[in-house]
């Protein structure tokens, strides 16, 4: 019996060393439906919408990993739903076609006009991506479409479209370049003469993409990632949610010979190009005890970092189920990693609509923040997914890494103080109105209630009678009817106590809210 293949291998450097060829990166991109903004999106609806445009269908999200309150709601679509392409969809991404990612167009370079009329104009600023001819030396990144886009759907009316792809060169450093490239320098363009053309003849004609004619036909402007996938799905609007990463992120799965070492570790878990000189420190040396790394088994590793995962299997064909696991991770754990960004993406809202209303501050608007704050610690705040170690340890990684529990309290904090001070402002009107009360209003009515009828002069009032011919004795019997005079008296007194105590903004204030109707929060 030979003895058992030690686990400590020599460490591989970045550039030639081999990868395998299930090595694939889950590139993942967030959206925000409109609706959503205002609290109006509706799941239901959104599906039927979906579903009759035939670019893709649901597919069930079949997991029993997952805690039993959590399955409930997942199984059921009242989470999360899943949806898979179509037929139609999945043929426009042939495995074997080859798809190439273009650099991100820089804006040209503004000439001197040669008169006012073209001062005027603004299409030099407009960014231009240069010809095939034109480019130089830069291939781009070349890559194939291992999986079709994919669709998760929160109740929240956050979505998020997944695809698989492959570089086409299957080396170490080459999987660390285009990973850079993608998510970190923004090589997600896809220019519409670049792409693959399909096949039209028997002659070897060939005819434009699919997706060619259904950017022309959508008037789309933009030659990204996220601009594509736009057609695929009704009603997205291009713009990226608040707190969303700018270029795709990914989930990845890396197939390689041996362990990678600590710089080509620290380069796969931050995404940084393989000719990028790395020192990492003692803390990144080390794995055990490592917050950013884990080790599910001898031969696997997982890093953990804000813009994505990247999970490390040795060796290139490993035995058993790890050699298909690149498509366990888009089937078990990808949607987890959507339910940890989708906290992220949730708080960053709350966070920036505190920002935004802090200048004045409106109480039905935190009220619905508060609400907001206690739909996501009740639906999705979630301190544990499954009862396996693996998935529960993939999910509590990832939120480690994002913050989730640090930026859920400062979210609470800033909501909270924002309350208190709305409390404060709402308790300082009503002792305003209370001592309006007690120094003004009360002396009158003190008056009132003692001279009852006899306040006013005895006689059947009326205004227009005062301007007439004739109306002295009215204007005596008011001049000079004594209980009246107290009255005044006592209003002015007290009017005059309450600017001493309280100034005369406080009264103009309570003045000013009365005529406007407007309440102490607005």
């Amino acid at each position: 019996m030979l003895p058992a293949e030690p686990l400590d291998e020599a460490p591989l450097t970045a550039g030639e060393a081999p990868i395998g060829q299930r090595s694939t990166l889950f590139l993942i991109v967030s959206y925000r439906h409109p609706d959503s903004e205002q609290g109006a999106f509706d799941l239901e609806a959104f599906e039927r919408r979906l579903l009759a445009e035939g670019n893709f269908r649901p597919k069930r999200i079949d997991d029993p990993t997952l805690l039993p309150h959590l399955n409930v709601q997942v199984q059921g679509g009242r989470l999360l739903r899943a949806y898979e392409p179509t037929a139609p969809l999945g043929n426009l991404f042939d495995p074997r076609a080859r798809w190439v990612f273009e650099r991100p167009p820089k804006p040209r370079r503004a000439a001197a006009p040669a008169s006012a009329d073209e001062a005027d104009g603004d299409e030099s600023r407009a960014p231009v991506q240069k010809k095939p001819s034109e480019r130089g030396s830069d291939p781009g990144m070349p890559f194939k479409v291992v999986v079709p886009p994919r669709l998760y759907v929160i109740e929240t009316g956050h979505v998020f479209v997944v695809l698989g792809v492959r570089p086409t060169t299957l080396t170490l450093g080459a999987f660390q370049d285009f990973y850079t490239a993608v998510v970190r320098r923004g090589y997600n363009h896809l220019l519409p003469e670049r792409m693959p053309r399909r096949k039209a003849g028997r002659d070897g004609e060939t005819r434009p993409h699919p997706l060619v004619a259904m950017a022309e036909k959508a008037a789309i402007k933009g030659t990204t990632l996220r601009d594509w996938l736009t057609l695929l799905v009704p009603g997205l609007p291009v713009e990226a949610p608040i707190g969303s990463w700018p270029n795709p992120m990914a989930v990845n799965v890396l197939f390689t010979e041996a362990m990678p070492g600590p710089a080509d570790r620290y380069r796969l878990r931050l995404s940084h190009g393989s000719d990028q000189p790395i020192e990492p420190s003692q803390e990144d040396c080390r794995i055990e005890g490592h917050k950013a790394m884990w080790e599910p088994s001898a031969r696997e590793l997982c890093l953990f970092s804000p813009i994505g995962v990247t999970w490390l299997l040795w060796p290139l064909d490993p035995p058993g189920q790890l050699g298909q696991f690149d498509m366990a991770v888009l089937e078990r754990y990808v949607y987890k990693w959507i339910l940890v960004e989708h906290e992220r993406l949730f708080l960053l809202n709350l966070s920036s609509q505190c920002a935004r209303l802090s200048s004045r501050p409106d109480a039905r608007v935190f009220g619905r923040m508060r609400l907001s704050l206690l739909q996501y610690t009740a639906r999705f705040s979630v301190g544990h997914i499954s009862s396996e170690e693996r998935h529960d340890r993939f999910y509590c990684g990832l939120r480690a890494a994002l913050d989730i529990g640090g930026l859920f309290d400062e979210v609470k904090a800033e909501i909270t103080e924002i309350d208190e001070y709305l409390s404060d402002r709402r308790a300082d009107l009503l002792n305003q109105v209370l001592a309006f009360l007690t120094l003004v209003l009360t002396p009158v009515g003190l008056v009132i209630g003692i001279f009852q009828r006899e306040t006013l002069p005895a006689f059947d009032f009326e205004l227009a009678r005062l301007a007439m011919p004739g109306a002295w004795p009215l204007w005596r019997a008011c001049l000079f009817h004594g209980p009246l005079w107290l009255l005044v008296l006592s209003a002015v007194a007290g009017t005059l106590g309450f600017v001493r105590l309280l100034g005369i903004g406080t009264l103009r204030s309570l003045f000013a809210r009365v005529l406007r109707g407007r309440g102490a929060d607005d």
